[in-house]
Formats: C-alpha cells, structure tokens, sequence
C-alpha cells in the first residue's frame, strides 16, 4: 500500500507483468510476476495489461549468469505487441526479482518503443539489503538510475 501512494503519476497506469516465454510458462504452470500483478491491482485499481510485451525468445535461466552474461542473454527477448501506441502515458512493469536490471531494462526500452512515457518498476525483492527503490526508466538512455 506504501508503494501505491508513491506512485501518484502512474495512478492509472496499466500494470505490465514481465512475460514469459510459452515454454516457460508452459514448465511452470503460472507467471509469477502476473500473481504479484495481480495482488498489486486489487489495492491500487490499476489495470493489468499482458497484451503489451511478449517475451519472444526463450532464454536461459539468469540465476548463474554474470551482470554482463544477463544483459546479453535478455538482449532482443522482448517485442511490443500491443495493437496501438501508449501515447507517452506512464506505465508499471511488475517483477519478481531484480537483481543486476537487465530483464527490466530490457522490456521497459521495448514499452518505450511502443510510446510509453515514464515506466516504473515494481519488485518484491533486491539481492542488495536497503536497495529498495528505483526512479522511472529514461526511456532515451535505457538505463535504470538508482534513486
């Protein structure tokens, strides 16, 4: 409820689960970042929107990967799907876990390229102790900026 209030530019911003590849989703039985969404949603109001990005490759798991391993396995994983523009209007992308950026990063640039403004990034958990917030993605630099 803490991070809702925090949030007041994205109030109606749609809530983007970080997607699966089909094979994934299909060898776990659920997307875990779509339940998080969805618990998100049930305080805030936010609306959640998994027609936007698909995740088109399927990549290895990160877990054992180096930051720069991750940032190249994640490289042109997603697309934008969504049938129109997001017409700069901010958007949320909702994770699991961040841990060095690159999945995020990744998608945020992708919503970027499909017209979002400002994304935020909501994660339920960061291997860093204190590292608990981050500012919206520059969509020009594609970089995440702690805050």
């Amino acid at each position: 409820r803490k991070t809702a209030r925090s949030l007041d530019g994205f109030r109606d911003a749609p809530v983007v689960p970080m997607p699966l590849h089909p094979h994934r989703l299909r060898e776990r039985g659920y997307n875990q970042a779509r339940e998080l969404a969805d618990g998100f949603s049930s305080f805030s109001g936010n609306p959640i929107r998994e027609n936007l990005v698909a995740r088109t490759t399927h990549t290895v798991t990160q877990t054992a990967l180096s930051a720069e391993e991750r940032a190249r396995n994640v490289r042109g994983a997603f697309a934008y799907v969504g049938d129109a523009s997001l017409g700069g209007g901010p958007v949320i992308l909702m994770d699991d876990v961040l841990t060095t950026g690159s999945t995020v990063s990744e998608c945020a640039g992708v919503l970027a390229e499909g017209g979002a403004g400002p994304v935020a990034v909501l994660v339920v958990a960061t291997p860093d102790a204190g590292m608990d917030s981050y500012s919206p993605l520059d969509p020009l630099s594609n970089k995440l900026e702690r805050g």
